[in-house]
């Protein structure tokens, strides 16, 4: 056995010959800390890798959630936001409904940051973003790729839903996006002002589009009222 020095806290640790490495015609020893500094090191590693990580999320975070929400004063919520603030990732989804100001756009932003730095996959749309990108989308050819990826990712956020008026090909890829993502098992969070016989109504009846789209959120989303 021969000893050597611990590069951090010069204790001596023993080695033999099996513990040398040869690299490039050179001999290093193994054994360059001993078993407490080792451990000591890897802890910080992985705690600077961590940080790290965490740092990049934030960074990743900054660029998908708007501004403005970005500043959300949680304190600042209303007793109601609980119930958002507390769901927890799974197949049934959120429809959080109310008054225009009531804070609930805000309660799902700071619930979707949680789940973000989770490591989920988000995509979110107002509802007039919703309806651009359904047109845009069926425009230059690229709508199967545009709803395969709402379909996918670990959840869909639909903001003030029913507030703007949409196209019968916009209600047909929201109805069909919203049954494959019940089908698939993966949530849905939508915000709106209308109650569910509201929110049908809203939609054009003759394409008989509004009734089934409210029954499914009804059944596969627990309802918030702020």
């Amino acid at each position: 056995m021969t000893k050597i020095q611990c590069k951090s806290c010069s204790v001596e640790i023993a080695y033999d010959e099996t513990q040398l490495l040869v690299m490039g015609g050179r001999t290093y020893f193994a054994p360059t800390l001993c078993d407490a500094c080792g451990e000591t090191q890897k802890r910080e590693r992985d705690e600077k890798d961590k940080l790290e990580k965490i740092a990049a999320t934030e960074r990743a975070w900054a660029e998908v959630c708007p501004p403005l929400y970005q500043k959300t004063d949680v304190a600042r919520l209303p007793a109601s936001a609980k119930a958002v603030l507390d769901w927890n990732l799974n197949p049934k989804g959120l429809v959080v409904l109310g008054p225009s100001g009531r804070g609930k756009t805000r309660a799902v932003w700071v619930l979707l940051k949680r789940i973000f730095m989770e490591g989920h996959s988000i995509r979110s749309y107002t509802a007039c973003d919703f309806g651009r990108a359904s047109s845009d989308c069926s425009y230059s050819g690229a709508a199967s790729e545009w709803a395969a990826s709402l379909i996918r990712c670990g959840v869909l956020f639909i903001d003030d839903l029913g507030k703007s008026k949409i196209t019968e090909r916009n209600e047909s890829d929201l109805f069909d996006i919203c049954e494959q993502r019940i089908s698939h098992e993966r949530p849905i969070i939508i915000t709106t002002n209308a109650t569910g016989d509201e929110l049908a109504r809203r939609f054009d009846l003759e394409r008989g589009i509004g009734g089934p789209l409210v029954r499914r959120l009804r059944e596969f989303c627990d309802a918030v009222v702020f």
